[in-house]
């Protein structure tokens, strides 16, 4: 029989969790059947895991709204900054007396993130586990003012090349070098409808729409919801709309557009996988008309040259550096 996981372990000395539940940045739903999904919120951005939830029968949302709540659960994301947002936002909506519960992975910084809290809250207890840790306080009737300057922290801001950003978002300090790339590389023979995959907070989309005025309409697809309200801030374009969805299971129909243009993802964990990027690849094969176009940029020891002849019936590589590569492949199979 497998371990409850390592943040039940914080639930140890409670009878029973009763009163409003809020769990924010959940992976899956392992371990979240002790809690009554009536009773309950889960708080998650990224579209293919709030799927997952919400088929699980939770009432999900990309952000804390301020709901009122007992217990709070705050599972730690890469960025520190992000999840120290997170807490704040969470003791913001936890009820005096109720319990702050923070679990996480030893590589995504969960020791450093128990130290910051230590210096403005008593730790009630801690937990280390499976190459993470838990550890949980109860929160008190005045928030320290450090809480404030977490909350600040992680606000949306204008990053190094004017565009609106927040911490947790990929490359929210500036554009990317690979965006910057695929961008110098665009034609400025684009035209009609074109998708943006995995469009992040809208550098690329942004720079398709200034290369081209025969571009008729612009679709940023994108997973992360916070990234996706970034977009609409950052791309005012009226030929632009946005499109909160998982890549890989896009509810959009065959044919639909001219030109795709994509950076996409190869991580889903903290090691580099392909896969994703594959799947990047298949969906715009498929969603490309017969003579419609496909760009991408890649890092360039990812091999993805096999995907794109499965998917294309031609293809070449039209930039190379001592990063990356770009690729534009036309006569799409799908």
């Amino acid at each position: 029989m497998a371990r409850a996981p390592r943040f039940q372990t914080a639930l140890d000395d409670l009878s029973s969790v009763t009163g409003k539940v809020v769990v924010l940045h959940p992976a899956d739903t392992i371990g979240l059947d002790v809690f009554d999904p009536a009773g309950s919120l889960c708080v998650q951005p990224h579209k293919p895991v709030r799927d997952v939830l919400v088929d699980a029968g939770w009432t999900v949302a990309p952000v804390l709204d301020g709901t009122a709540c007992d217990l709070a659960v705050v599972f730690v994301t890469r960025s520190k900054v992000q999840t120290l947002a997170l807490v704040a936002a969470a003791l913001g909506s936890l009820a005096p007396g109720g319990r702050l519960v923070v679990d996480g992975a030893k590589t995504d910084g969960i020791e450093s993130l128990l130290k910051d809290l230590s210096r403005s809250f008593e730790i009630g207890g801690r937990t280390s586990r499976d190459h993470g840790k838990v550890f949980w306080l109860t929160r008190p009737s005045d928030l320290p003012d450090q809480v404030a300057v977490w909350a600040a922290s992680g606000a949306t801001s204008t990053n190094a090349d004017g565009f609106a950003t927040a911490p947790g978002m990929f490359s929210h300090d500036a554009i990317d070098p690979a965006t910057r790339l695929l961008s110098e590389h665009l034609p400025v023979t684009l035209k009609g409808a074109v998708a943006d995959l995995g469009a992040g907070w809208g550098a690329l989309s942004h720079a398709v729409l200034s290369r081209s005025e025969a571009v008729t309409a612009l679709t940023m697809i994108e997973a992360d919801w916070s990234s996706l309200e970034a977009c609409k801030t950052n791309v005012t374009d009226p030929r632009a709309e946005a499109l909160w969805a998982d890549v890989t299971a896009l509810p959009v129909p065959d044919k639909s557009f001219d030109v795709v243009v994509s950076n996409p993802p190869f991580h889903q964990s903290r090691k580099a996988d392909i896969g994703l990027g594959q799947a990047f690849i298949r969906t715009a094969g498929r969603i490309l008309r017969p003579k419609g176009q496909f760009l991408m940029v890649a890092n360039r020891q990812l091999a993805y040259e096999a995907s794109l002849t499965e998917s294309f019936r031609h293809w070449d590589q039209v930039a190379l550096t001592n990063s990356f590569k770009v690729f534009v492949a036309t006569g799409a199979k799908g």
